[in-house]
């Protein structure tokens, strides 16, 4: 839960569905749909929208995200989405 001032309160929801996974040599590339809500001011907000990740081995054999693409789309109301 997210806090702005003292009496005003957000809260967050995620699900994240994994798509695929793959690795060409040391670069993984994961894929993955997501959905969730957030109340901002008392208004709920539903979100929708893929992602694409490609992770890449460093010299010390840690991992990190070498690239990140996501689309994203906002419910305004029940009857239009709109991409934001």
């Amino acid at each position: 839960m997210f806090r702005r001032g003292p009496t005003l309160q957000n809260t967050f929801t995620l699900t994240v569905n994994w798509n695929s996974f793959h690795v060409v040599g040391d670069i993984p590339i994961a894929t993955s749909v997501f959905e969730g809500e957030v109340t901002r001011d008392g208004k709920q907000i539903h979100f929708r929208g893929k992602n694409l990740l490609v992770w890449k081995k460093q010299a010390d054999g840690s991992w990190k995200i070498f690239r990140y693409m996501s689309t994203r789309s906002q419910r305004r109301n029940k009857r239009s989405l709109v991409t934001v």
